[in-house]
């Protein structure tokens, strides 16, 4: 060939074969490429085909649970049938959670205590239902409703020890829920419930319970209904008041909590959300800020909105015993009237 053509020819020629071998390099990339998007898209078929048949094959035995008394609230009973709204926080179960034999204050934790705490919840619901008479009630559930995957946080870099494995919180979990749902469905004519996406303990599993318990809800329940968002904010508006539930840290990004009382960096963290979303021009009522996470009840209060943090049915964690005041364990709950909300705790009972 050199013999045969000029310089410029070969030069061009040479151009030619780089240009056909790097075709030819990209398009066996591409190629792999693509038999790799197909393979882990085979992967993800498989993986929610799986999901989906164990989730349509649940089957969650309540009988053994305490029964509910039934005082649902008819037509005849009150003129302020319709006027009130139950609010109930329940957050930071973390069921299989175990605390250290030297933790400062006890606080054993099992499924047993859970129905326990929970089926006592019911009682302190249907004392206030007595006299306030709501016909609706909402269940926020603020995350960390299980302790976390395999002894360790959703970021897994954090061990903690656990009295249950992953299968064992998925279904008390869904177990307990699913009979306290029931019980709230005999007393209310309307029951909705609101999950943030999950908490900074679990990640993705606590996920996947949230949403086998709609599935649970879809299919047993006719005046109960639920909402799973995938935004960090779940948006609940009551009698044209705005709640913005979170847990308050999230599985991934967020470097530090929301704090138990509001900081000026907070308030700037929300003011911007709040304004980026446009809250503060739809003429809400009221704006409510409700987060869990940090077990301890707290509440600040500003010109545009309010701040609350929810306790813990769990309680106190070694963690939160060594880092916060102990409120002990309990259930933030509010009862709106129009656009007057009154806010309480049901503490250590």
């Amino acid at each position: 060939e050199v013999d045969e053509h000029t310089e410029e020819e070969l030069h061009d020629i040479a151009s030619e074969r780089k240009k056909n071998n790097l075709t030819r390099t990209l398009e066996k990339d591409q190629l792999r490429d693509a038999q790799k998007i197909n393979l882990k898209l085979a992967q993800e078929i498989e993986e929610l085909k799986s999901w989906k048949d164990t989730l349509s094959n649940i089957k969650v035995d309540i009988s053994g649970l305490p029964k509910s008394t039934v005082i649902k609230v008819q037509e005849n009973d009150s003129d302020l049938i319709g006027c009130s709204t139950l609010m109930i926080n329940l957050s930071d179960l973390h069921i299989g959670a175990k605390l250290s034999s030297d933790c400062l204050y006890k606080n054993d934790w099992n499924e047993k205590e859970l129905v326990r705490r929970l089926n006592v919840l019911y009682k302190r619901i249907t004392d206030i239902q007595l006299t306030c008479k709501a016909s609706v009630c909402y269940l926020n559930l603020l995350g960390d409703m299980l302790d976390g995957m395999d002894n360790m946080t959703a970021r897994r870099d954090h061990i903690m020890p656990q009295n249950m494995d992953n299968k064992e919180q998925f279904n008390i979990f869904l177990k307990t829920m699913i009979w306290f749902i029931n019980n709230l469905s005999t007393m209310f004519n309307k029951v909705v419930v609101n999950s943030v996406p999950n908490g900074n303990h679990t990640g993705a599993p606590e996920y996947f319970a949230i949403v086998a318990l709609k599935y649970a809800i879809d299919s047993k329940f006719k005046n109960v209904t639920m909402d799973i968002p995938d935004k960090f904010f779940t948006q609940v508006v009551v009698n044209n008041n705005l709640f913005l539930c979170c847990h308050g840290k999230e599985d991934r990004f967020m470097k530090k909590p929301l704090p138990l009382h509001l900081t000026n960096d907070a308030k700037v963290w929300l003011d911007n959300y709040l304004i980026r979303e446009k809250v503060f021009g739809k003429n809400y009522n009221s704006i409510h800020i409700l987060k869990g996470d940090l077990h301890t009840a707290g509440f600040d209060d500003t010109l545009q909105y309010d701040y609350r943090n929810c306790l813990s049915l769990f309680g106190d964690s070694d963690y939160s015993q060594m880092n916060y005041p102990s409120n002990g364990y309990g259930v933030s709950y509010s009862i709106i009237i129009g656009d007057s909300i009154l806010n309480g705790e049901f503490k250590n009972f």
